[in-house]
């Protein structure tokens, strides 16, 4: 009967863990695809890229939702209970007219990437499923890469930006 009772609390927290990591998935893809329309009358390849992004994020997030129904079945409901919307406060208005409301959100994207690398990570030194582990170690790889494609983007960015001599 413990070993039961184990188990349901490792299977609950497991799907906790994935309702967060869906949200996760969800936000960053909306920011990316906001950010990109917003971005697109001012700099059309980083709009590219931050489209890019986004259905990166949502191939991820498709990834993870058949993972959990392959190992929990459909029954799972993976809606997670205090989804909040991304705040995208790193402007005051809707289109980025100059470099600096660039940069603000380019900065804004790579510290978010660097937060859910630190969350993949934390979530596959707790999980006890192989594959879910697996799964998360590569969700904080790739965010890694992300936030490395970022600050390279953002550099050559900032480096357009500068007068030249």
């Amino acid at each position: 009967m413990e070993t039961l009772m184990n188990a349901q609390r490792t299977n609950r927290s497991t799907l906790q863990t994935a309702r967060s990591a869906l949200a996760v998935e969800r936000h960053l893809a909306r920011f990316y695809r906001d950010t990109a329309n917003r971005m697109r009358p001012f700099d059309l390849g980083i709009s590219r890229l931050l489209d890019t992004l986004a259905t990166e994020r949502d191939q991820q997030r498709r990834q993870l939702q058949s993972l959990i129904h392959a190992m929990f079945g459909n029954q799972a409901d993976l809606r997670s209970p205090c989804e909040r919307r991304l705040r995208n406060l790193a402007i005051k208005h809707f289109f980025v007219i100059d470099h600096g409301d660039a940069a603000a959100l380019l900065s804004r994207a790579m510290r978010l990437e660097r937060r859910a690398s630190r969350f993949y990570e934390r979530c596959a030194d707790r999980e006890r499923y192989s594959q879910l582990h697996q799964l998360y170690r590569h969700l904080a790889r790739y965010a890694g890469h992300r936030t490395e494609v970022l600050t390279d983007a953002a550099e050559a960015f900032v480096a357009q930006a500068l007068p030249h001599p």
